[in-house]
């Protein structure tokens, strides 16, 4: 059962998002693949994830359709594959894939900081705006590394001029942080934020991304917001594949040398949606004295070409203040302009004059 955030905040809308609440979450920054020029109606864009070193990943495609599979490998029993429509398997439950299902194998590939810093961020700060950097790494060090040379070149980029806004995404349950290297319980989580807080300053928004598990993420989510985290990202892809489905990705992928990451799309957003509402939850019962945004993510806006917002409004209800968009983009470049029409179409009939009236109004 859902719990429904009734509480309410008035934010500060320190990176312009409030009139245009959409995020694209789906750059491939190692070529910038995804131009993002070429997908109107987001209010920022999340570049991911950027690390110390290049990590060349894999080559080719990043995400493929599940269907991709069911065509191309052969299929014995067992492999959670039931009249060409496989489950997944998560805490007991059974999910059937759904069309718009995808499955992850990028290796986290992008050039590293020294490339992302000379070629895109001064670029992008330039003549974009409104741009969310997600760090990643593998031990903590590479965490904090990595945010100082990004916060430096900010600096010298800005010298003398207007402040630009920018916003920072900590991933630090992303695939390649080693357990042995990050610690993730409250304590350890705050003492990182307060390091983050202490590079990036007053930058509008700083993030913690957790994953879909949620209830064991949950400390991470307070540590984060007691050391000063803005925001809560909900949610990663859903991991971990069932080992004999594992097999079957496997076998697809041998000739390309990749591996398979985890699900995405359409199926995983009842995940999305329960991890925003437990999310909302513990940042209420934190009694913070300012406004935590939760970024609601995972498999939203596949109505998008009918100006269908039953997503955004469901999201909105159980506490998420910005959406982010990531599969979608593959297949519908209009995504965030469609839900941006159907947002000002919803708040025009009933007459909401702003996101934060919006957010009254679905949720109490």
């Amino acid at each position: 059962m859902l719990t429904i955030s009734k509480k309410t905040e008035v934010y500060v809308d320190g990176l312009g998002l409030l009139s245009t609440p959409f995020i694209m979450a789906s750059s491939d920054i190692s070529g910038f693949k995804l131009k993002v020029t070429e997908f109107p109606g987001y209010g920022a864009t999340i570049f991911k994830s950027i690390t110390q070193k290049r990590i060349t990943g894999y080559k080719g495609k990043y995400i493929f359709d599940v269907k991709e599979y069911t065509k191309k490998v052969p299929v014995q029993s067992g492999d959670y594959f039931q009249s060409g429509i496989f489950g997944y398997y998560i805490n007991g439950e059974t999910l059937p894939v759904q069309d718009n299902t995808y499955v992850g194998s990028s290796g986290l590939r992008n050039d590293g900081v020294e490339h992302f810093c000379n070629n895109y961020l001064e670029q992008t700060l330039q003549t974009k705006g409104n741009i969310i950097i997600s760090i990643a790494g593998t031990k903590l060090q590479n965490f904090f590394d990595t945010a100082k040379k990004i916060k430096g070149h900010i600096d010298r980029v800005t010298e003398n001029k207007t402040p630009v806004k920018f916003g920072v995404e900590i991933n630090l349950q992303c695939p390649t942080t080693s357990p042995k290297e990050v610690s993730f319980d409250r304590d350890s989580v705050r003492t990182y934020f307060e390091c983050f807080k202490k590079i990036f300053g007053n930058a509008p928004l700083l993030s913690i991304k957790v994953g879909y598990d949620i209830e064991k993420n949950l400390d991470i989510v307070r540590g984060a917001v007691d050391g000063g985290a803005t925001a809560v990202s909900a949610i990663n892809m859903l991991k971990p594949i069932p080992p004999n489905f594992m097999k079957v990705c496997d076998m697809f992928h041998t000739q390309q040398k990749k591996r398979a990451g985890g699900f995405t799309g359409r199926m995983i957003f009842p995940y999305a949606v329960r991890a925003v509402a437990a999310v909302r939850k513990t940042i209420n019962e934190l009694n913070t004295n300012r406004p935590v945004y939760i970024i609601g993510t995972g498999g939203l806006g596949f109505g998008s070409k009918e100006h269908n917002i039953e997503d955004i409004i469901t999201m909105t209800k159980v506490g998420a203040d910005l959406f982010g968009i990531c599969s979608r983009n593959i297949t519908d470049k209009n995504v965030a302009k469609n839900l941006q029409v159907g947002l000002l179409n919803y708040m025009h009939e009933n007459k909401l004059k702003d996101m934060n009236e919006f957010y009254r109004f679905v949720r109490e």
